[in-house]
């Protein structure tokens, strides 16, 4: 059975920019397989271990796989797939913030934070 798989931004690299593709099994691991056959890298991206990566969340007509089974869960009469990916970040902390607010702003008065109004 055929299933439209939506891809976020950051995955869509592999799909050719495309933003949501097709594929056909009958359990998501089934789904997965057939998107790397045409999509090479997809699902190194998707599945560590044998498993969902921790940072992916893959929800089949709105459920959440893997209250269903993981890459076992069934997808026939499925119509959407939609792949959500965590896009972690780290290096714009609290001090790039700050550092960010005083160069368009001015700088911040002692003890002031970026997030106070009175301080901006």
């Amino acid at each position: 059975m055929r299933v439209q798989i939506d891809i976020p931004g950051n995955l869509r690299s592999y799909t050719g920019g495309a933003s949501t593709v097709h594929g056909r099994g009958a359990t998501l691991g089934d789904i997965l397989d057939d998107l790397e056959a045409r999509h090479a890298g997809l699902r190194a991206q998707l599945v560590v271990d044998g498993a969902l990566h921790r940072l992916v969340n893959v929800y089949i007509d709105g459920q959440d796989a893997r209250r269903f089974g993981g890459l076992s869960a069934p997808v026939v009469g499925a119509g959407r797939i939609t792949i959500w990916s965590a896009v972690a970040g780290g290096a714009f902390g609290f001090a790039a913030l700050g550092a960010l607010v005083s160069a368009r702003r001015g700088p911040l008065p002692s003890g002031g934070t970026p997030w106070n109004r009175s301080s901006c």
